[in-house]
């Protein structure tokens, strides 16, 4: 288990920005302190007595420490000895502590940080880096319903009252979720997937990114130190049960997000005080969008898309026609036609529309996981990539256009490099839509053709069709058959494409279709089907699907996470 878990926690993670031309705060020199590559002399009343983080919580008691009330004095009384940087460097060079762009999404989205490891592991000491960090992080742990009979003076464990410290701490959690805090940070052992699910499951229903982390000490699973180290005295027969217990926790998904809702910490920050600005910086622009608001982003990509579609629709003939398609009356409107879809995001596409079942925080899928049980979910998960980049990696991806059909629409997206595709890309690009006998060959896709973003859905209608819709696209694009163009409009052009229709739970004899001859051929129809002009309606054996294209493709921040 040990080996496994190696996978899991890097030694090192490449910062994904560097912060040397950056203005520092002191939240920010906090933490180049605590991962320096060299030990920084800093200071001390005392020369004979060494300060670290370490042991932070002998300045301020732990109860205190952890009302979560923390303040710049008290950060600006930690003082760090020559010792210390030397010990911290290596066990918390997470992103999340040392990359200002990061630390910019999880002041302002929502994030929740799980710990991970045994008893004496390093956990404790991880959530005091995180406090440095963000003073208002939310810190929580059952240990601490330990001390309460005691006022704080007294670690009182009682085996009886285990689960009672547990609901103690999920009501804890709980509100604060209710109250969009972030960050929230989880420090317990968590060491088989049942003891984190509750947590994950608050941060899929408040729609919190999450973190998962392993403490990087090299005795994090060497349960004779564990034993010696955790401060609990708890014993080396417990321990060994934790070590050879631990699981790796598979997702739903691994993607590409946009931003989750705004934190409460950020809708109450008075951005004019820049005594409360820990990672932004008021004034000044960076090329490097650090201080861009996530948030305003994930809005600026719905605004777009749906701006697009109402375009689209107002068209003559595509509005005709999606009448027609939907068994709308002649005389409905554009938004009775928009009607047809439910949104599929949060915060929700557009206005007027129903919610769908399943909504998401928009992202682009990178691998369906199912919780481990989907193929190659175990392989992917052990990737050392995959797990560098889960602790908090930012990458730019480009929209390059809409696709709209009866069941979905989505936008398409262009993946930042060939490396990126590499290592984290693992969607079925190959995977089957059309029938055979249809005149349209199969052909070999390109890697990471298949990447979107899902914004609405007919009723019934599963997000994974986005993706299958944007295959029959890319197979129609393949054949040379790229469809009608249909209008420009502001920033690109439509086009429409005729496919065979793809009857679901029917006999294969449905999908044949017969090509039509040359008195049916439209010598300006690129798809060779049957089309008069753009306001005649497919025959009941065709679908449409409009394809919107951008002039120049448009440039977005998104994360690096998991869907648990």
């Amino acid at each position: 288990m040990g080996n496994i878990c190696n996978f899991l926690c890097p030694k090192s993670v490449s910062r994904c920005l560097s912060t040397s031309e950056l203005d520092a705060t002191i939240h920010d020199s906090d933490v180049r302190l605590l991962c320096a590559n060299e030990a920084v002399p800093v200071p001390v009343e005392n020369s004979d007595e060494h300060v670290t983080a370490v042991v932070h919580k002998e300045l301020v008691s732990k109860h205190q420490e952890k009302s979560n009330n923390s303040t710049h004095d008290q950060l600006k009384s930690i003082s760090y000895s020559l010792q210390g940087p030397k010990v911290i460097k290596e066990y918390v060079k997470f992103p999340f502590l040392t990359d200002n762009e990061i630390g910019n999404w999880i002041i302002k989205s929502r994030f929740m940080f799980i710990l991970r490891g045994p008893p004496g592991s390093g956990k404790s000491f991880l959530s005091e880096c995180i406090r440095i960090r963000f003073p208002m992080a939310k810190i929580f742990s059952a240990d601490d319903f330990w001390y309460l009979e005691s006022n704080g003076c007294e670690y009182q464990f009682d085996i009886s009252r285990l689960s009672e410290a547990h609901e103690w701490c999920h009501n804890n959690v709980y509100n604060a979720v209710c109250s969009g805090y972030s960050p929230i940070v989880i420090d317990n052992t968590n060491t088989r997937s049942w003891e984190a699910r509750y947590y994950t499951e608050m941060a899929r229903r408040f729609h919190y990114f999450v973190i998962m982390v392993i403490p990087q000490t090299p005795w994090r699973f060497d349960a004779e130190t564990l034993a010696m180290r955790n401060v609990h005295f708890v014993s080396l027969e417990t321990i060994e049960a934790k070590v050879r217990n631990f699981e790796h926790i598979y997702p739903c998904y691994y993607g590409w997000f946009w931003s989750a809702p705004p934190s409460e910490t950020y809708s109450k920050l008075d951005i004019s005080d820049n005594s409360l600005d820990i990672v932004s910086r008021p004034a000044k622009r960076c090329k490097s969008s650090i201080h861009s608001n996530p948030c305003m982003e994930v809005n600026r990509l719905l605004k777009w898309g749906w701006d697009v579609l109402n375009t689209i629709i107002e068209l003559p003939g595509v509005h005709y026609e999606l009448i027609n398609a939907f068994g709308l009356p002649q005389d409905a409107t554009v938004q009775d036609v928009i009607s047809h879809w439910e949104s599929a995001t949060i915060p929700d596409f557009g206005t007027g529309l129903k919610t769908c079942n399943t909504p998401s925080i928009p992202h682009i899928t990178a691998k369906f996981s199912k919780y481990g049980r989907a193929t190659g979910a175990e392989h992917y998960a052990l990737r050392r990539s995959v797990n560098e980049n889960l602790l908090g990696k930012l990458f730019t991806v480009q929209i390059t256009g809409l696709v709209i059909t009866s069941r979905t629409i989505g936008a398409r997206v262009k993946l930042p490099n060939d490396e990126v595709i590499r290592h984290l890309w693992a969607a079925e690009d190959q995977e089957v839509v059309f029938p055979d006998n249809i005149g349209i060959m199969p052909v070999n896709r390109p890697t990471g053709c298949r990447a979107h973003v899902t914004m609405a859905l007919a009723t019934g209608v599963s997000p994974a069709e986005t993706g299958l819709d944007l295959l029959r696209v890319v197979d129609m694009e393949l054949n040379n058959r790229p469809g009608d163009h249909v209008a420009i409009i502001k920033n690109g052009s439509v086009r429409r494409l005729i496919i065979p229709k793809v009857h679901c739970n029917t006999s294969p004899e449905r999908h044949l279709v017969q090509v039509p001859n040359k008195s049916n051929y439209h010598p300006r129809n690129n798809n060779n089907f049957y089309v008069n002009s753009i306001s005649s309606v497919p025959p009941s054996d065709y679908e449409t699907i409009y394809v919107y294209d951008l002039d120049f493709p448009q440039h977005y921040r998104v994360t690096f996470a998991a869907s648990y």
